[in-house]
């Protein structure tokens, strides 16, 4: 097994290629015969939050003016929180990995810490193992039409699969998937169906769109906060919602009402010792 520290870089885009700056951390690689166990510790001084994306790079050999490497997505999506990043990663051997955030680019390279690089999109390979026929390239639809003088009353019409007649979601709140996304969270168990949901304090429902700040004076919210100490915002029965605990009551119910809050569920932090609480929702 060979070991190998590698220093990772902010590069920044110049049209088509990236520029090296400063030092953001770095990577601690096991390399064996056919993977690489990466421990990743970036910091980044602007505090980038929210998803980050990792590729491997494999170097494209004989590439000109300057080095280029090809970036295959890791399946696992990752989050950041105030620019700190700290993982494990088991990959395929490669010669370093890209890491997107917040519109920010880093690189770690295990061989050379080049001064200009190019990144280019790997291309999904085909399965060598299957058949001709079970690539889906085209599908054969009949189309019924009038007999025409040679007594055909079918005709075949080969046709092209097109994806974007698929239907893709919509994100009807866009303001508050921004917010959720760079937020970082826990995993709660509700109702037996785990949701990663962000832990909030009072003076943090600023990061919320303006319409939410007056939940800051809400009574049943604010009471709840200083029971318990926490608010919870999440995504639940396709809108955003906040969450707060609230003790067993038998008229609970009403109160609960006349603050906004018209649901409750049964649930727990996953990971700790199991408290079951009564969460009331709002929905945003």
């Amino acid at each position: 097994m060979r070991r190998i520290i590698g220093y990772i870089y902010y590069y920044k885009n110049e049209g088509e290629r990236l520029c090296k700056q400063g030092n953001m951390g770095f990577c601690r690689v096991e390399l064996d015969n056919e993977k690489s166990k990466v421990t990743l510790c970036l910091k980044d001084g602007c505090g980038v939050e929210g998803s980050v994306h990792i590729y491997s790079l494999e170097e494209i050999i004989n590439s000109c003016p300057q080095k280029t490497y090809k970036k295959t997505l890791l399946d696992k999506c990752y989050t950041a929180c105030a620019g700190i990043l700290n993982i494990k990663l088991i990959i395929d051997n490669c010669d370093g990995i890209y890491v997107e955030c917040g519109g920010r680019n880093y690189v770690a390279l295990w061989k050379d810490n080049c001064e200009y690089i190019a990144i280019v999109q790997s291309k999904p390979d085909i399965d060598k193992d299957k058949t001709e026929e079970e690539i889906p390239k085209k599908e054969s639809v009949k189309i019924k039409c009038k007999p025409d003088m040679g007594g055909k009353e079918y005709i075949e019409k080969d046709i092209r699969r097109r994806e974007e007649n698929q239907k893709q979601k919509v994100d009807n709140f866009p303001d508050f998937t921004r917010t959720y996304n760079r937020l970082c969270k826990i995993r709660m168990i509700l109702e037996g169906v785990e949701y990663p949901v962000v832990k909030l304090k009072p003076h943090e429902l600023m990061f919320l769109p303006r319409s939410c700040w007056r939940m800051a004076n809400n009574i049943f919210l604010m009471e709840s906060y200083y029971r318990y100490g926490h608010i919870l915002f999440m995504y639940y029965d396709n809108r955003y919602v906040l969450a707060v605990p609230w003790r067993k009551d038998k008229n609970i119910a009403d109160q609960a009402g006349r603050f906004g809050f018209t649901k409750s569920l049964m649930g727990y932090e996953y990971g700790r010792e199991r408290d079951e609480k009564q969460y009331w929702l709002k929905y945003l």
